[in-house]
């Protein structure tokens, strides 16, 4: 928890704040992280409290972004990136993960593997936040369904291939 004042703001907070900001909407936000309408209105005001300002502007047609949200949501992002490495970093329950593939297929889709010996992390995250990570050099290679605007190379394959996943027993699904 992050103490100001009398409220503490989680890191739940932010990521609820960053949702709204997205979906524009309290009700989409609220079905899209399993919570209720009244719970992210509450988190929403409270947060808005805190920081003695207004983020949106709430009408039936959904939730206008104004420039305190702008400000805010450049925070957010680089809060919710940062306790994400945090929590990668120092994760206890961690264990490797040995991936297989063919010669041909890893050759094709992930050459960087086989220059100088590299290692490589697995991350997950919104097409958003992987774009963001990208530009922001956080990660050196995305992998997208989705061509996406980047100021670098971007590879697009499109093959009409059968892929298959195989996986140990002992990785839960």
């Amino acid at each position: 928890m992050i103490h100001k004042g009398g409220y503490e703001m989680e890191l739940n907070d932010i990521r609820i704040f960053m949702a709204l900001y997205n979906n524009k909407s309290i009700s989409i936000t609220a079905d899209k992280l399993n919570y209720t309408q009244s719970n992210i209105s509450t988190r929403l005001m409270k947060l808005e409290k805190e920081f003695d300002t207004k983020f949106f502007i709430r009408s039936k047609s959904g939730l206008e972004v104004l420039p305190a949200a702008e400000r805010f949501m450049k925070y957010a992002t680089q809060i919710d990136m940062l306790s994400n490495n945090l929590y990668h970093e120092f994760n206890t329950k961690k264990y490797t993960v040995n991936i297989a593939s063919t010669q041909l297929l890893s050759r094709l889709y992930f050459p960087l593997l086989y220059q100088n010996n590299n290692t490589f992390q697995l991350y997950t995250s919104s097409l958003k936040k992987l774009a963001r990570g990208l530009e922001n050099k956080i990660y050196d290679i995305i992998i997208t369904h989705t061509k996406i605007d980047f100021d670098g190379e971007v590879l697009c394959y499109s093959k009409s291939e059968q892929l298959c996943w195989a996986q140990d027993k002992r990785i839960k699904s």
